[in-house]
C-alpha cells in the first residue's frame, strides 16, 4: 500500500503580497438561490483561481449538481469557505489526480460528496484546511491512492469515507499533523487510517476494515474508537492497530479507550494489535484501557534484521492467545500490566452493538487517575467519558470505546445501631446514595415495616414491637428515576421491671393494660423540641394514666373539610411507666418529621410486655404556628 500524492501536493503554497482588506465575496455555482453572482458549474475552477488572489474572504456555495471537470484546486492563504448541499458531487476524470485539493489554514470545506471514478489519486487533499460533512465513495471499482489526505494541521470531522476496492486507505497523513474525528471510515484492502510521516490523530471514529489504524512512520494517536475487522476477507489477515517500521523508519502508535473486534478466534490470522520493527526500523505500540475481542492473537511483537519492537499494554481486556506460532521475538520488550479478562457484557456483539451493559467487567475498570477534558474526551457515541457506571458514587472511566451511562440512582441505607429497644428512636441514613448525574440532587422517602414513613437523607424512627425490622429508603432524581435500599435493625423488649416474673402456662398474662384519663391541650404552639416524657407542669403535653408499664403508640389524624379526619402514616412510639405520664409535645415526631398546623385527633394504644393491647383512647387538639 502506498499513499500517492497528486501533482498538486508536490507544489508549494502560492506566495501572496498583502492586499487591502475587502468585503467577502460569494460565488453561487450552479445554485439558483444565492445572493452572489451566478457561476456555471463548468466555471468552478476558474472561480476558485480568481478567488485565490482577489484580497477577500470568499464563499463558494455549490448547488445540487455533478461537477465532473476536476481536478479542482484552491491554493491560497486567503480565507475561503466551500459549501455544498446534499446533492453536490465532485469528480475528476484525470488519472492520478486528486478530485479536490484545498491549501490554507483559513480554508474550510463542508457538505460535499466526492466520487473516485479514475485510478490512483485521492478524493480530497487538505493542507492546513478543515473539512466536515464529507462523503467519499468509489464508483467504478478503481484503485485510488487514498480517500482523504490530511497534512500540515488539516482536520476532518463528521464525515464518511468508504474505500471498498484495492489497497485504498480511507484517510492518511504524509507530513505535519492531521486529525479525523466523529467519522466513519471503511477500507477493504488497506489500513482505514494510515500515517507515513508526521502525526495522525483519530478520535471517536467507527472503523470497519480488515486493517484498522497503521503507522508506517511518524506517530498515530487513537482515542475512543471502535475498530471492527469482522468483515475482512475470509482467510486474510486482520489487525486493529499496527506500528510497522521498516528501512530505518520510526513508527509510534499510542491508543487508549479503543474496542478492537476481530472475526476469528481459532487461528493466528486475526490480530488485535502489533508492533513490527524490520531492517533497522524502530516501532512502539502503547495501548491502554482497551478491549480486544474475537482475535486469535491479541498482542504481537516481532523484531528482525536489526529492527526493534516494543509493546506496552495497561488495563487491556483480552483472551489468551490460541496455541500456535509464538508471536514474540527479537530486540525489544512486551510489558503488560493490570490485564483484564476477555471482554464480555456487550449489548449485542452478534449484531455489532458493542455498547457496555450494566454487568460488564469493563465498566469502571479503566485508569482511576483518568481526568477527561470536558470538550474532547467523549466516547465513540459522543457520550460523556467519565461516568459512575457501577453505582459506587465514584466516577471512573470504562475500558473500550463506549462509556456505560448509568441512568438510575444508587441508593444506600444504614442504621446508626444494629439493635435497640422498643420505643427507642433509631437513626437511619441515606449517606452514600448518588444520582447517575453527579450534579443532580436526590430526594429521599423512607418506609418502615410497621407502616411508618419519613422523608429526608437522615431520619429517626421508633419501633413498638420486638423482632427484626426493616427501613427502606427510595432515592429519587429530578427526572423521577429511582432506586431503593434497605437497612435492618433488631428490636428488643425493654428489661422487665422488678417484681414477680411473668406467669406462664395456665396463669399466663392475658390482661390488657388500661390507658385512662387521656387529656390533650386544646391549643398547642408548634415548637422545635422533640417529644419527651415527664414534661414539667404548665408545658403543653398529653397526659394519661397506665395500669402497668407498656409501649404506647400515638397515631394522628388531620381534620379536613366537612369535619372528616384523615389518618396520617407518621406516628410516634414511646415507652411509658405505670401510673401518671406526661408527654411534652410541640408537633415534632422525629428530627425530620413534624405535623403541619391544623386540627388533629390523637389516638393512643398501649401494648404490654405480653403483647396485650389496651382499648384506644382519643383526644383532639389544634396545632398552631
Amino acid at each position: 500500500m502506498r499513499l500517492i500524492p497528486s501533482a498538486v501536493l508536490a507544489t508549494a503554497l502560492i506566495s501572496l503580497l498583502p492586499t487591502a482588506a475587502a468585503e467577502a465575496k460569494d460565488y453561487c455555482v450552479a445554485k439558483p438561490r444565492c445572493t452572489g453572482p451566478s457561476v456555471p458549474a463548468a466555471q468552478l475552477q476558474a472561480s476558485l483561481t480568481e478567488a485565490q488572489s482577489n484580497g477577500t474572504a470568499d464563499r463558494f456555495f455549490l448547488g445540487d449538481a455533478i461537477f465532473a471537470a476536476g481536478p479542482y484546486v484552491y491554493n491560497s492563504a486567503e480565507p475561503v469557505e466551500i459549501a455544498g448541499v446534499s446533492g453536490t458531487t465532485l469528480q475528476s476524470r484525470v488519472d492520478d489526480r486528486t478530485v479536490l485539493s484545498v491549501f490554507g489554514t483559513a480554508a474550510t470545506v463542508r457538505g460535499l460528496k466526492l466520487e473516485l471514478v479514475r485510478p490512483a489519486g485521492a478524493a480530497l487533499q487538505l493542507v492546513g484546511a478543515s473539512a466536515s460533512d464529507i462523503t467519499v465513495v468509489q464508483t467504478l471499482g478503481n484503485s485510488a491512492g487514498v480517500g482523504v489526505v490530511l497534512n500540515d494541521g488539516a482536520s476532518l470531522t463528521g464525515s464518511s469515507i468508504a474505500m471498498h476496492e484495492g489497497t485504498t486507505p480511507a484517510v492518511g497523513t504524509l507530513s505535519g499533523a492531521g486529525s479525523v474525528s466523529d467519522s466513519i471510515l471503511s477500507s477493504a484492502g488497506a489500513g482505514a487510517a494510515v500515517v507515513q510521516g508526521g502525526q495522525l490523530t483519530v478520535r471517536r471514529a467507527t472503523i470497519a476494515a480488515s486493517l484498522g489504524v497503521q503507522a508506517f512512520g511518524g506517530r498515530a494517536i487513537v482515542r475512543d474508537t471502535l475498530i471492527d475487522g469482522r468483515a475482512g476477507a475470509p482467510g486474510g489477515m486482520t489487525a486493529g492497530l499496527a506500528a510497522l517500521a521498516q528501512r530505518g523508519n520510526v513508527a509510534d502508535l499510542d491508543a487508549a479507550r479503543v474496542t478492537i473486534v476481530g472475526g476469528r478466534e481459532d487461528g493466528n490470522a486475526a490480530i488485535g494489535a502489533y508492533a513490527v520493527g524490520a531492517d533497522g526500523g524502530v516501532s512502539t505500540l502503547r495501548i491502554a484501557d482497551s478491549a480486544i475481542s474475537g482475535t486469535g492473537v491479541p498482542l504481537v511483537r516481532v523484531a528482525e534484521s536489526g529492527g526493534s519492537a516494543t509493546v506496552v499494554a495497561d488495563r487491556v481486556a483480552h483472551r489468551d492467545r490460541v496455541p500456535g506460532e509464538p508471536f514474540e521475538g527479537g530486540p525489544g520488550t512486551t510489558t503488560e500490566t493490570n490485564r483484564l479478562p476477555a471482554p464480555t457484557g456487550f449489548a449485542d456483539a452478534a449484531r455489532g452493538d458493542f455498547h457496555l451493559t450494566a454487568g460488564s467487567p469493563l465498566v469502571d475498570a479503566g485508569d482511576p487517575a483518568f481526568a477527561p477534558d470536558a470538550v474532547s474526551d467523549r466516547d465513540v457515541a459522543g457520550a460523556p467519558r467519565l461516568a459512575d457506571g457501577d453505582g459506587d458514587c465514584t466516577p471512573r472511566v470504562d475500558v473500550g470505546a463506549y462509556e456505560y451511562q448509568r441512568v438510575l440512582p444508587h441508593a444506600r441505607a444504614t442504621a446508626a445501631s444494629a439493635s435497640a429497644q422498643t420505643g427507642a428512636a433509631v437513626a437511619f441514613s441515606a449517606a452514600g446514595s448518588c444520582a447517575a448525574d453527579p450534579a443532580a440532587p436526590l430526594t429521599f422517602v423512607w418506609q418502615f415495616d410497621d407502616g411508618g414513613s419519613a422523608a429526608g437523607a437522615e431520619v429517626a424512627h421508633a419501633f413498638a414491637t420486638a423482632g427484626a425490622h426493616t427501613a427502606t429508603v427510595t432515592a429519587i432524581d429530578p427526572a423521577g428515576k429511582s432506586a431503593a435500599a434497605s437497612a435492618q435493625v433488631t428490636i428488643a423488649a425493654p428489661p422487665a421491671q422488678p417484681g414477680p416474673g411473668p406467669r406462664t402456662g395456665r396463669g399466663a398474662d392475658r390482661t390488657p393494660p388500661r390507658l385512662t384519663a387521656l387529656r390533650a391541650p386544646r391549643r398547642i404552639a408548634a415548637g422545635r423540641a422533640l417529644p419527651r416524657l415527664h414534661a414539667r407542669r404548665g408545658a403543653p403535653a398529653f397526659a394519661f394514666t397506665l395500669s402497668e408499664r407498656a409501649t404506647v403508640r400515638l397515631r394522628f389524624a388531620l381534620r379536613g373539610r366537612g369535619g372528616r379526619y384523615r389518618t396520617l402514616r407518621a406516628g410516634l412510639t414511646i415507652s411509658a411507666a405505670k401510673g401518671a405520664n406526661r408527654l411534652a409535645f410541640g408537633g415534632r415526631l422525629s428530627r425530620r418529621a413534624r405535623l403541619a398546623p391544623g386540627s388533629y385527633r390523637v389516638t393512643l394504644v398501649a401494648t404490654d410486655a405480653a403483647g396485650n393491647r389496651s382499648k384506644p383512647a382519643t383526644a383532639t387538639f389544634r396545632l398552631a404556628r
